[in-house]
């Protein structure tokens, strides 16, 4: 029988994984919706001259391709928390997680409200725990 801790991170999963799903969708795709990818395609332009690697790495991105990648990766990574086996399922959590940290710091930095970054990456460390508190420890099983 699921925990109940198990069947929030589903739940939760479920959820975040098709808001990452769509979102990455609308950075890559016009189609999905015209106006908010026009919105997107303007808010990179601004994004990419706060890139927060900049400093660190001498690499700053365009915003046509920080835009395609942070999108590329929403697309992939957000059906990953549902769909791909538990270690991947990990990861995806992970690459989401510094999305939403480069996020928070890219809104904060422009003054910008990062409230929905700051509660979907609240939403993958959630995940993340409740994901670690079901698995049995290795431990226990020796």
């Amino acid at each position: 029988m699921a925990s109940v801790g198990g069947i929030v991170a589903t739940v939760l999963s479920v959820l975040v994984g098709l808001v990452f799903a769509f979102s990455g969708a609308v950075k890559l795709f016009p189609a999905v919706n015209p106006e908010f990818h026009q919105e997107m395609v303007t808010k990179f332009a601004t994004y990419s001259s706060i890139f927060p690697l900049a400093d660190v790495t001498g690499f700053r991105p365009s915003p046509e391709l920080y835009r395609q990648v942070v999108g590329s990766l929403e697309l992939v990574t957000g059906p990953g928390i549902i769909l791909f086996p538990a270690e991947l399922k990990t990861l995806c959590n992970a690459i989401l997680f510094v999305i939403m940290c480069g996020a928070c710091y890219t809104h904060f930095v422009l003054a910008e409200p990062f409230i929905v970054p700051m509660v979907l990456g609240a939403m993958l460390g959630c995940v993340y725990f409740l994901r670690c508190q079901g698995e049995p420890s290795k431990e226990k099983a020796q």
